[in-house]
């Protein structure tokens, strides 16, 4: 059986030997961390997950909408694959900009805007974003300006959010 994530409301597997899982365990520096084989994109790979369950939560159903649908969305947008059913992508991006997402207790690794699992590419797609709670994000005023003034989107820190 697997162990869930120590982390209180999270229950994802826990990551590896560790305690919490990938979203909310402690993170190294870029290099060890991306040495760590598969564990960026992992991470990358889990946020599209969270993401897709907290706008699943708000009457998808009712449009045609599941988790895999914007799971499959976020992937194709971060991978620039295109989609075959346009009408489901404009209804998923209609989705996305009438939502804030809240993103608990996360951890985020160190990243390179070269990476394909940059996980800022994914906080991009999304209309809002309210970090909440603990957030480690190395120069995240850098990161807050540049979501905010290219994709001109809103980002709401939680107060009891800290920025390394």
């Amino acid at each position: 059986m697997s162990k869930k994530c120590k982390q209180d409301g999270c229950n994802n597997n826990v990551y590896k030997e560790l305690t919490k899982c990938i979203l909310h365990c402690e993170k190294s520096n870029y290099s060890v961390d991306f040495n760590k084989i598969g564990f960026l994109e992992n991470f990358n790979d889990e946020l599209i997950k969270y993401i897709a369950k907290e706008l699943n939560k708000y009457n998808s159903s009712e449009i045609g909408l599941g988790y895999d649908d914007f799971v499959k969305y976020f992937t194709n947008e971060i991978k620039k694959t295109s989609t075959n059913d346009i009408k489901k992508h404009n209804i998923i991006e209609a989705k996305i900009t009438s939502h804030t997402t809240i993103l608990n207790y996360i951890i985020f690794p160190n990243r390179k805007s070269t990476d394909s699992f940059d996980y800022i590419k994914v906080l991009q797609k999304v209309n809002g974003v309210h970090f909440d709670h603990s957030l480690k994000i190395v120069n995240l005023q850098k990161y807050i300006l540049k979501i905010r003034f290219l994709k001109n989107k809103f980002l709401k820190m939680g107060k009891s959010s800290e920025a390394h």
